[in-house]
């Protein structure tokens, strides 16, 4: 799939599998390297087409063009040592890399890539932004997918553990030694395709076909996923074309005889990563739950530089208000025009905020459906009565 990204119309992506050791991340990303050259194991010696987290970025962006087109695999992003990791996940899937001078002083060409990335590691690229107390953009979700494997992944039904270790090893010997002949075979085959003259597709009549394709297979996801009672959003709806064209190079490497697999195997296959991607709320994009975070945060460490208690007469107002903290309950009434403003600057609408700080319980509206209370007499406007409870609400699990 990943040599169709540009006749798909379609900009980088990464496919970052995660979970802990003996789960075949490693062997994952041998069996991806091997489509077009040497799969063999990371520190085997050799050509080995897997490249490591903790490279340069400098390096990085070299790699990447070198592998352009074809498939780029990057292990173990724990070993990352980026201080800006959402920068860098932002510059490699822009798919160009930082403009530079050469020492005349004249701009030198920027190296450029346009692939699939498939990365691995213990953490996901959430948790790993965490560490740098930097949450999941909207642009990484669908840019960035993060899958969890599990220990069972590898292994057939009724499979002892020990075989699929004995299989694991057995495959990583292989890769090894057999390599580099599904892409070039499939590709040939692709290209061969005839229209319905018989004559030979032009690029732009390939390109075509391809982003109709793909387009069909993204909605036949999202229609079977909807059907399982998944809400999809537009930042999702992205992703998933990038499943869709997986899906559909998996159908023609089947169609064409490179894949060894039952005719089910790779829709099933797709799907159930798809869903495994959309059920993990922890790495989806969430500006809600951004905004209520820093919320929250502020308003544990930082809420004497912005609040006064209410009734407090002598009380010095801070440069930065944003309201009073109730004198008896602990709440914060917060100003409407700072309550919009922490909304909009994630695109949010504060009825998307209040609502669900009303249902949980965190928000005191004035009368059913009414979130925002009309200004106390020492006020200057409408508040937002946030309680004192949402200190030590959990707004991973509750939002």
């Amino acid at each position: 799939a990943s040599m169709l990204l540009v006749p798909a119309g379609m900009d980088v992506g990464m496919f970052h599998f995660h979970g802990v050791s003996t789960t075949g991340k490693t062997l994952l990303l041998m069996l991806g390297a091997s489509i077009h050259g040497d799969g063999s194991e990371p520190g085997s010696g050799g050509n080995v087409n897997i490249i490591r987290w903790n490279t340069t970025p400098n390096a990085m962006e070299r790699l990447l063009a070198d592998y352009s087109s074809l498939v780029a695999c990057v292990d173990e992003l724990g070993a990352s040592n980026h201080k800006q990791l959402s920068s860098l996940l932002y510059n490699i899937t822009s798919g160009t890399a930082k403009e530079r001078l050469t020492r005349g002083l004249t701009a030198d060409e920027p190296f450029k890539w346009r692939m699939f990335i498939l990365s691995t590691g213990e953490m996901s690229i959430s948790e790993k932004l965490a560490e740098q107390k930097a949450v999941l953009q909207g642009g990484q979700e669908h840019r960035a997918i993060s899958m969890e494997l599990l220990p069972e992944d590898a292994q057939k039904p009724d499979e002892p553990v020990s075989e699929t270790r004995a299989r694991a090893d057995a495959l990583k010997t292989g890769l090894g030694e057999a390599y580099g002949h599904a892409g070039p075979a499939f590709i040939g085959k692709l290209l061969s395709g005839n229209n319905a003259d018989g004559s030979l597709r032009s690029y732009a009549e390939f390109s075509s076909w391809l982003q109709e394709q793909t387009d069909a297979c993204c909605n036949a996801l999202e229609e079977a996923l909807r059907d399982e009672g998944r809400d999809i959003t537009r930042v999702q709806r992205r992703g998933l074309r990038r499943f869709a064209l997986v899906w559909l190079a998996g159908e023609k490497a089947l169609d064409y005889g490179l894949l060894p697999f039952e005719s089910d195997a790779v829709v099933e296959s797709v799907m159930s990563a798809a869903r495994r991607w959309l059920d993990d709320n922890h790495n989806q994009y969430n500006p809600l739950r951004n905004m209520l975070e820093e919320l929250q945060l502020t308003l544990v460490t930082k809420s004497s530089r912005h609040f006064i208690t209410l009734r407090e007469e002598h009380a010095r107002c801070p440069g930065d208000m944003w309201g009073f903290v109730h004198h008896k309950t602990g709440d914060f009434l917060i100003y409407e025009s700072v309550f919009e403003k922490l909304c909009s600057e994630k695109g949010l609408k504060t009825v998307d905020v209040a609502r669900p700080l009303e249902r949980t319980g965190y928000l005191l509206g004035e009368s059913a459906g009414h979130y925002k209370k009309r200004a106390l007499k020492t006020m200057a406007q409408s508040y937002y009565q946030v309680t004192k409870a949402f200190l030590k609400c959990n707004v991973m699990n509750e939002f």
